[in-house]
């Protein structure tokens, strides 16, 4: 089995990186890398430099991101950069930080107040519906010839149906994409209806009638300054650079107060929610699941403007009695003034549609922050969408 599909080249300012797009049958491989021996690494790190060798000669990059359909699994630095003028180059980057340590924390949550499980279940793909192709049930990678219409064609579906499945704006597609099939089995689990059409607005409406791109991943993602209660690096350790910027204000505010803060979960891509909320669903049924866990696309954590924080009186878990702690109580009262509000407060349950989650901070900006705060009222209530 090849172990690409797929690849494409980013230029950013350090010069390029080469995104290569894992086979989906590899997706427990995926989840397991960062817990592999460091001989089992290099060896994968020597499957790259030949991918790159036979398919990327004229390229020299200085970073290998590998995704597992836009799951990123870790980053790989590689020698000095330089891009050929015929090179056609997708401008569209990631900003990650540099040399991420190579190891994957636990999950977060404390399962005595919300039932998620400890380590999420990736389905499997099932048997190819065509056996000299690479269709599975449900998705489809795309290949060099491929375009939407023929893809449509394949599934007897409309082109407008495979576009709102995936959150695709425009007909742009590229080679090693997945893409999701809609149909009957994932259509309970997926919103395909109000996409967003403005994913990187600080106030973007995210929540059960409004899911983001399946294939939006934020701009300038980065890890703030602030304590987490793992030191290796993790994809959950990304915000957005402007709610970044923030939180490290909110917690040196915090540190001057004599208030013990720890952030444990913030970026979240959407395929990961997808296993997450896939796993809750079919331990507790899909209703109960996205009472505390939400679908994939209707995730803030995709925005990159969500953070999720605790504090070693809880045993740095996930959990309603944070609330009552003297941080909880702190950070319910300051949040507004660096710009967070807490996105899912008690008694706001029939209007956000999830139980109370005192530790779900969400960046909209100082003065938006300010009034709901005042008001004592939720975002769907500040835009009048109840």
């Amino acid at each position: 089995m090849q172990l690409f599909t797929g690849h494409k080249i980013i230029k950013d300012e350090s010069g390029c990186v080469a995104v290569l797009y894992l086979d989906k049958q590899l997706n427990e491989f995926a989840l397991e890398f960062l817990e592999k021996s460091r001989e089992e690494k290099q060896q994968f790190e020597k499957n790259i430099l030949n991918y790159i060798k036979k398919n990327i000669p004229n390229v020299k990059v200085n970073k290998i991101n590998i995704m597992l359909g836009s799951i990123l699994i870790t980053s790989l630095t590689f020698s000095s950069v330089y891009t050929p003028s015929s090179l056609e180059i997708d401008k569209e980057g990631i900003q990650l930080p540099n040399n991420p340590s190579i190891s994957q924390p636990k999950e977060d949550i404390d399962k005595d107040q919300i039932p998620v499980s400890n380590g999420p279940s990736v389905s499997q793909p099932t048997e190819n519906i065509n056996s000299g192709s690479n269709l599975k049930q449900g998705t489809y990678i795309i290949k060099p010839e491929d375009t939407l219409f023929k893809i449509s064609k394949l599934y007897n579906i409309t082109v407008q149906q495979l576009k709102d499945a995936n959150g695709l704006i425009d007909n742009i597609i590229y080679t090693g994409q997945t893409l999701i099939i809609p149909n009957q089995e994932n259509s309970n689990l997926e919103n395909i209806n109000n996409v967003v059409l403005n994913p990187s607005d600080i106030l973007v409406m995210v929540n059960k009638k409004n899911s983001l791109p399946s294939n939006y991943i934020p701009e300038n993602l980065v890890v703030p300054n602030i304590p987490f209660p793992f030191k290796e690096f993790h994809s959950k350790k990304l915000m957005r650079q402007d709610a970044a910027l923030a939180l490290e204000k909110l917690f040196n505010k915090a540190k001057q107060d004599e208030i013990n803060l720890y952030a444990t979960s913030g970026y979240r891509s959407y395929d990961r929610q997808k296993s997450i909320f896939e796993s809750n669903a079919k331990k507790y049924g899909i209703e109960k699941a996205n009472q505390f866990s939400a679908k994939p696309g209707e995730s803030e954590h995709q925005t990159g403007l969500a953070m999720d924080v605790t504090s070693p009186s809880v045993n740095y878990h996930l959990t309603q009695r944070f609330g009552e702690t003297k941080e909880g109580i702190w950070l319910k009262q300051n949040a507004a003034q660096f710009g967070f509000i807490i996105r899912y407060p008690k008694g706001k349950e029939d209007i956000t549609g999830y139980k109370y989650e005192p530790w779900h901070l969400r960046y909209v900006g100082k003065e938006t922050a300010q009034k709901i705060t005042n008001q004592n009222i939720t975002l769907e209530e500040y835009f009048g969408v109840e």
